[in-house]
């Protein structure tokens, strides 16, 4: 297929592929324009609207993988405040290494191979096998057995929804890491983060709570509040476009809560503790704002 551009005198044919550049500033002023203004678009994922700053680190994160400004917006997500990457990006990825061989992902159960099963099968075990040039298969796998043993099998949210997909991206995101950590550079995977507990990340110690949990020192905090909803962005195991569901969220603080915990913060670990409760909460981009600047007053000050 070609494209006609006229000129004054004659019609050139010219190549689809250069007609359609995508758009590339050349200066930090640049790229920082380009991301304010499309932080109002509509086009932006909703958890980048209105933050220019995230939009562009999205974006250089995005292309140290290799991936363009609309890939990166798309699959890169901050989970707990660690970069991760959506795993049908992560394996597109790796497909376009240039060690890439082969990659395969199937099911098993009593160790024959199944294409038609029951998720709630307790044998059931989701595979993937990547081949790199010049190494053996790695092959991973993730089990119904392994989701219960890491509670997640009865996890609200995905893992209701689509158990088969959610298996399926585990063994996956297992093999990447695996057999292409140098494809990835150290990015998280979504899929495997997100099912992370909090203190994985944060471990509060005060006097009277020693090594607790972001959730358990919630408890301590402050009293246990109505659930609240939020919006997931998940993969459609069907068509493998990425849709948003409803997420129910346990006891999660209200606006209030963490605000007056971000003010009453003594030290750096507090305030981290009250940013992680922000996250968990589904608050709207305006109560998020309000909480993100008054974040950084006080980080100033704890560093002053």
């Amino acid at each position: 297929m070609t494209n006609e551009i006229q000129t004054q005198n004659q019609t050139k044919i010219v190549s689809p592929a250069l007609t359609s550049q995508m758009f590339m500033p050349t200066t930090y002023a640049d790229a920082m324009q380009f991301c304010e203004k499309a932080s109002k678009a509509d086009f932006i994922p909703s958890g980048l609207k209105g933050k220019p700053m995230d939009i562009f680190l999205a974006w250089q994160m995005g292309a140290t993988i290799g991936l363009d400004f609309f890939a990166s917006i798309q699959n890169i997500a901050v989970i707990n405040g660690r970069p991760c990457i959506w795993g049908d990006a992560a394996l597109a990825v790796v497909v376009s290494h240039p060690h890439y061989i082969s990659h395969d992902e199937w099911f098993e159960i009593k160790g024959q191979r199944v294409t038609s099963f029951l998720t709630s099968d307790p044998d059931l075990v989701a595979f993937c096998s990547i081949t790199r040039k010049g190494q053996e298969p790695k092959i991973k796998s993730f089990s119904v057995k392994d989701a219960i043993q890491a509670k997640l099998w009865e996890k609200q949210g995905v893992w209701q929804q689509y158990p088969k997909r959610m298996l399926q991206m585990r063994a996956r995101s297992w093999a990447i890491r695996d057999a292409f950590p140098d494809a990835l550079k150290g990015i998280a995977v979504r899929e495997e983060i997100i099912d992370l507990p909090s203190e994985d990340y944060h471990v509060i110690e005060t006097k009277d709570v020693p090594k607790l949990g972001i959730e358990a020192v919630s408890q301590v905090i402050a009293p246990p509040v109505e659930s609240k909803k939020t919006v997931e962005t998940v993969v459609n195991p069907d068509t493998g476009e990425l849709i948003e569901v409803e997420v129910e969220i346990k006891n999660a603080p209200s606006f209030g809560d963490v605000y007056k915990q971000l003010e009453s913060a003594t030290n750096i670990q507090e305030l981290i503790f009250a940013k992680d409760l922000a996250r968990s909460a589904g608050f709207t981009p305006e109560q998020i704002s309000q909480l993100a600047t008054l974040f950084k007053k006080r980080q100033t000050e704890m560093k002053a």
